[in-house]
């Protein structure tokens, strides 16, 4: 998404991730202090902590926070303005706090796991995998980058989470289209 200067830039990023979220939850994805201002990182997350998403079988938590950066580009058709994803975390969460599932990228966090992948948790595990469950509950199982709007249709056909919308599939094709129309990685 692009714009005339780093803060149209920021609004045509986070718009469509707002929409892609109102899928499953009213809460508000917002800007750090400082995320319309030209360079980074700025960190999008949601305005008043992670969100509880209904399921059949119980509550569950979603956590998105999305890291980065209003850049300049000489990309006649992707400028003078856009915003460059520095990184992601996208988990959700049994009520009781332990970890289901969690969709990672961190290049230049602390984990010496640079590239994309998913993390599952004790709780989407389930019972009876002894040590076989502990190894896996702490890997870090290779993907390519996924997109918020991956990770919502994932939870809501996968998780059984419920939507709140009856037109969710709509809203997520439309908003993950414009995502791979304006993405600049393969």
């Amino acid at each position: 998404m692009s714009g005339k200067n780093s803060h149209q830039a920021v609004e045509a990023f986070v718009e469509p991730l707002n929409r892609a979220r109102s899928t499953v939850t009213n809460a508000v994805l917002a800007v750090s202090p400082g995320g319309y201002d030209p360079g980074g990182p700025h960190t999008l997350a949601f305005r008043a902590g992670s969100p509880r998403l209904s399921t059949d079988y119980g509550d569950m938590t979603l956590t998105a926070i999305v890291g980065y950066s209003a850049v300049e580009t000489k990309d006649p058709d992707r400028g003078p303005w856009k915003v460059k994803t520095e990184s992601y975390i996208y988990r959700l969460t049994a009520a009781d706090g332990a970890k289901v599932i969690s969709f990672e990228w961190h290049p230049s966090g602390s984990s010496p796991v640079k590239t994309p992948h998913v993390q599952v948790g004790p709780a989407g595990l389930g019972q009876g995998l002894g040590d076989l469950g502990k190894l896996l509950s702490k890997a870090h199982i290779p993907t390519r980058r996924i997109s918020m709007e991956q990770v919502l249709e994932f939870a809501i056909r996968e998780l059984q989470v419920h939507y709140i919308r009856d037109d969710w599939e709509k809203v997520l094709m439309e908003t993950y289209t414009a995502f791979e129309q304006w993405r600049t990685w393969g």
